[in-house]
């Protein structure tokens, strides 16, 4: 750690500049206001700075865009809402600690080869919870892979693989308490300490994120499709689809000798979601009006605020349905100018 409050100046500089050049890519601000949080423990500057960089109108509209290409915004499950974190947190963060999980592996001497099978299959109940938000899937892997730690030969290699991947998935707080019992072990290990720090911060400020939308619950979700995609709800309400059926790993990479945890009763899962739902909600950032989100399920959608251009597509649509669901689009488009670029207003 570092003393020299010129450095911790410099470093703060460095990072507000990038975050101001359109030309610079914005995690390397973000690695850099990380750095200072690790060498100068009582910085809370950069922390601030990384929330206030990225809340720029063209970092906003960037990553905004990227995210809703893969989640509709209106998509309000729960496990939609990790998602959009864990992919912000791998566009901005991921790099650095995906380079660190690499240079760990090819340590001849400090390999986690030997619960290889153990990290795949708990990787691949993880991946059950953050594409489909089958959180049955989320306790399996929790045991198979604390399970895995106490078998490692390499405890902190399979540590900090366990963590990333975490991370990688919007679990930050699973992330952080493998990372916190791993550092009780290795408290002079900078390298996970910048891990600890950075992950830290994600589970802190998660919620905070400008392109993201307010936490849901799922509702939004049904009405947007209850209004324009009457049948794909029907569907879902009637079926459950492939894609969120629990699939359970393979036994047969595991010893006889290990125990499976048992399913929550169903009055425990009760209760738990009672005590979720009636959670006091975080504050989110308010740098984007995301009111529009009401509006397109509630009110009829007034497209003569719409540019020109948008309006003339629309009049040549003749099927209502595609009409109006493009309309949402659209709204969707141009509910915030400040965010929008050329393009967007002109349809050039």
């Amino acid at each position: 750690m570092s003393e020299n409050p010129q450095d911790e100046k410099r470093m703060l500089e460095q990072a507000r500049a990038k975050f101001q050049d359109i030309h610079e890519v914005p995690s390397e601000a973000v690695g850099i206001c990380f750095d200072i949080l690790t060498l100068f423990p009582g910085n809370t500057k950069a922390a601030e700075l990384i929330l206030e960089g990225l809340s720029q109108p063209a970092i906003i509209r960037n990553y905004r865009k990227a995210i809703s290409r893969l989640i509709d915004e209106w998509d309000d499950r729960p496990w939609q809402q990790r998602r959009r974190r864990a992919l912000s947190f791998n566009y901005l963060s991921g790099q650095h600690l995906r380079e660190l999980a690499i240079e760990e592996d090819e340590k001849p001497d400090e390999t986690i080869h030997d619960v290889q099978d153990w990290l795949t299959q708990g990787d691949k109940q993880l991946a059950q919870a953050y594409f489909s938000g089958i959180e049955r899937a989320t306790e399996v892997a929790w045991a198979i892979f604390q399970e895995a730690i106490r078998r490692a030969h390499n405890f902190r290699g399979a540590s900090l693989w366990i963590a990333n991947h975490y991370a990688q998935k919007g679990f930050f707080g699973e992330a952080m308490d493998v990372l916190d019992f791993t550092r009780a072990r290795f408290p002079e290990d900078q390298e996970l300490r910048r891990f600890w720090i950075e992950i830290r911060w994600w589970r802190d400020h998660q919620h905070l994120i400008p392109w993201i939308p307010p936490d849901g619950d799922g509702q939004l979700y049904e009405r947007y499709l209850g209004k324009y995609d009457p049948e794909r709800l029907a569907f879902e309400k009637n079926a459950t689809p492939l894609s969120r059926q629990y699939r359970p790993p393979d036994l047969s990479k595991f010893p006889s000798d290990f125990i499976f945890p048992e399913p929550l009763p169903d009055v425990v899962e009760t209760h738990l979601s009672q005590i979720i739902e009636n959670a006091p909600t975080l504050p989110t950032q308010t740098v984007l009006d995301w009111s529009y989100l009401k509006q397109l399920v509630s009110d009829t959608i007034d497209i003569s605020k719409f540019p020109k251009w948008a309006q003339e597509l629309l009049q040549d649509v003749q099927d209502p349905e595609l009409r109006a669901a493009y309309a949402a689009d659209f709204f969707a488009r141009f509910s915030d100018p400040e965010f929008l670029e050329d393009d967007d207003l002109y349809g050039d």
